[in-house]
This record gives structure tokens, C-alpha cells and sequence, in this order.
């Protein structure tokens, strides 16, 4: 089971065919729950707003939910300023409490935020135990931003760089907030020591059905063996 919150950047700069390819996006995210999973729905600018007809915190995503949750998405409209550190640690806050369930979080953003070394500094402590995945919406996003701070979270950055290519983006996040085939990953080395801070990302991601996880870095000593080693879903390692 999941906890997820979705966290809908609604700020002016997201004005025509962003706005519109984010509520799809959006809406799609929510439709993909079941009944054993809870979530919460977040829309911000300069405030940070939650859908009326639905209790402040995780709910049951129920059919009556996810539908009231939809409503509120269809009603969003792009406006007012940018500021994304309220809304994530809100987020990040609701899934603290979140034992023995997928804790994840997806921020849908064009990522036109200043001070980005201010907020990842201030997020990376709240981020420890959530897994945070991003749907960066047109070319002029923040690519560099969003990688960063899904690298820190422990997800991963998908880009939508016009209407055509949402679907596709869709179905990789689907895959990547579905079960995983393992997670907890870690890398030993036999025979081998890697050099500190040059391993990336230095949180490893969870591993899904037909995602490609890629781990960089160098190492001392003669060649050897990496041991990647995890937890299955039924808890064996």
C-alpha cells in the first residue's frame, strides 16, 4: 500500500497549455490509486491550498475521494508567485507518520523557482525517509533543479516538453510509484573502495519492473566486485 501526495505547482508562470497538461497529469496520478492505498492532494503559488471537500491529511482513495480529489484538480488555475518550500515540507510532513507503506511524493512544476540551493538544503532532512519523484512541465523548465532534488528524494525527473510527450511521461511515473521489485538499495564492494562523494546519485532510487537504475562513480584498489543488495517486497533480502 501507498501513501502518496500530490503536490500541484498552480503558480502564474504555469499559465496555458502547462496548466492544462498538469491537471491531466495530475488527474492521471490520482486514478492510478487503489483502495489499500491514502493520499493527499496540495496545489500552491504564494499559498498553499488543499481540496475543500476532502479532510486536511491523508484519505482513503476511495472512489468517492479520488473523484472529489479530480474535481478540485479541473478547478485549478494557473496564478500568483512561486514559493515551494511550504508546500513540500507540508507534504513531506503528512508522510512522516507512514509505516509499512510507500511513502512518495510528486511535485508537478515547470521548476521556475530561485534560491534552488537554499530549498534542497533545507528539504534534504525532510526528504530521508520519502520517496519524491518529478514531472517537469515545458522546455523552459528546470531540468538541472527537478534532477536534483528527485536525485535527493530518491526518485526520479521526468520532463514534458509539450502536450504530445505527457502520455509517455504518465506511464513511466505510473511504473516508478507502483510496487517495487525492491528497495532499501545499497552498494558494497569486494575488493574494491569507492571514493567518498563521487557515488550519484548518493540516495539509490528504489528498483521498478523495466526502469533502468544507473550508479556512477569511482573507486580505489584493484578491480572487483559490486554487490547491490535490497529488500523484496515480502521483506526477504
Amino acid at each position: 500500500p501507498r501513501d502518496l501526495v500530490l503536490v500541484l505547482d498552480r503558480s502564474g508562470s504555469m499559465g496555458g497549455w502547462k496548466m492544462v497538461a498538469a491537471r491531466r497529469a495530475a488527474a492521471r496520478i490520482v486514478d492510478t490509486l487503489t483502495a489499500a492505498d491514502r493520499f493527499a492532494v496540495i496545489t500552491f503559488d504564494d499559498q498553499v491550498d488543499v481540496p475543500a471537500r476532502l479532510p486536511d491529511g491523508l484519505v482513503e482513495a476511495n472512489d468517492r475521494n479520488r473523484y472529489r480529489a479530480v474535481e478540485h484538480l479541473a478547478r485549478v488555475d494557473a496564478r500568483g508567485g512561486t514559493e515551494m518550500l511550504a508546500p513540500l515540507r507540508k507534504a513531506s510532513g503528512l508522510l512522516q507518520s507512514s509505516v509499512s507503506r510507500d511513502a512518495v511524493i510528486i511535485l508537478v512544476t515547470d521548476g521556475q523557482v530561485g534560491n534552488e540551493d537554499h530549498l534542497l538544503a533545507e528539504l534534504t532532512a525532510d526528504l530521508r525517509n520519502v520517496r519524491i519523484h518529478t514531472v517537469g512541465i515545458d522546455q523552459a523548465g528546470n531540468a538541472g533543479f527537478l534532477n536534483r532534488l528527485s536525485s535527493v528524494g530518491g526518485g526520479q525527473c521526468e520532463l514534458v516538453e509539450s502536450e504530445d510527450r505527457l502520455d509517455a511521461a504518465m506511464d513511466d511515473i505510473h511504473r516508478r510509484i507502483g510496487a517495487p521489485l525492491a528497495y532499501g538499495l545499497c552498494l558494497r564492494g569486494d575488493g574494491m573502495t569507492a571514493v567518498d562523494d563521487t557515488v550519484a546519485p548518493a540516495r539509490l532510487p528504489d528498483l521498478f519492473p523495466d526502469v533502468p537504475l544507473a550508479v556512477s562513480g569511482r573507486y580505489r584498489g584493484d578491480a572487483g566486485t559490486l554487490v547491490v543488495r535490497g529488500t523484496a517486497p515480502d521483506g526477504s533480502a
